[in-house]
């Protein structure tokens, strides 16, 4: 009767190293993607702050104009800044989009960001509207002059079609923001979400 030999340590050594050092990959796949994720929010965090300085010296000088004294602001100035504000507004928007559409920032942070742009869509407040423009006016401008691009098939293009395509889905729904769906439409498909999900890529 045969028997089997046993299978020894040093045969099995070299199947749990090669485990161990996938797990250890995978590890540090995901660390490194949750801090790029952080890092992200941080820079975001920090311009839009930049924007909001902006926006209210914008406002103090719109009231000063209205009340006679605005110093060294004129229409044509403010005119001009408040153009160049909202094209920086909608650029730090479309950056926001694709570094999610990526994987470089959590969905559920993006999700809010979102929802924020829709309510604004919908109910223009004072302390967003400057020289008459809103984010709903501003938006209907940009897509006429940023959509010049005749090459449909390049990337930047496709995404710059999903973000516009995002952007005016929630200005036509002004019932129900529905962010998450209409993020599931413009975003990323179903295979590549589940893919940074296993990374840490919420």
């Amino acid at each position: 009767m045969s028997t089997q030999p046993a299978i020894g340590f040093w045969q099995v050594m070299p199947i749990i190293t090669s485990l161990l050092a996938l797990v250890f990959i995978y590890t540090n796949a995901r660390f490194s993607i949750r801090n790029k994720q952080a890092d992200l929010i941080i820079h975001f965090h920090k311009q839009f702050d930049e924007m909001q300085k902006k926006r209210c010296e914008l406002l103090v000088a719109q009231a000063e104009l209205a009340s006679g004294s605005a110093g060294a602001w004129t229409p044509e100035r403010i005119n001009v800044e408040a153009e160049m504000f909202f094209d920086r507004f909608w650029s730090l928007q479309f950056d926001q989009f694709l570094a999610w559409y990526e994987g470089h920032l959590p969905t559920s942070i993006y999700i809010y960001w979102v929802f924020s742009r829709w309510r604004e869509l919908h109910q223009p407040s004072a302390g967003w509207t400057v020289c008459a423009s809103t984010l709903a006016s501003t938006l209907d401008t940009l897509n006429i002059r940023w959509q010049k691009n005749q090459d449909k098939s390049s990337r930047l293009s496709a995404h710059l079609t999903s973000f516009f395509g995002l952007m005016f889905a929630l200005k036509q729904n002004a019932a129900s923001a529905e962010v998450e769906e209409q993020l599931g439409h413009f975003g990323p498909s179903a295979a590549r979400r589940f893919g940074r999900w296993l990374f840490g890529a919420y």
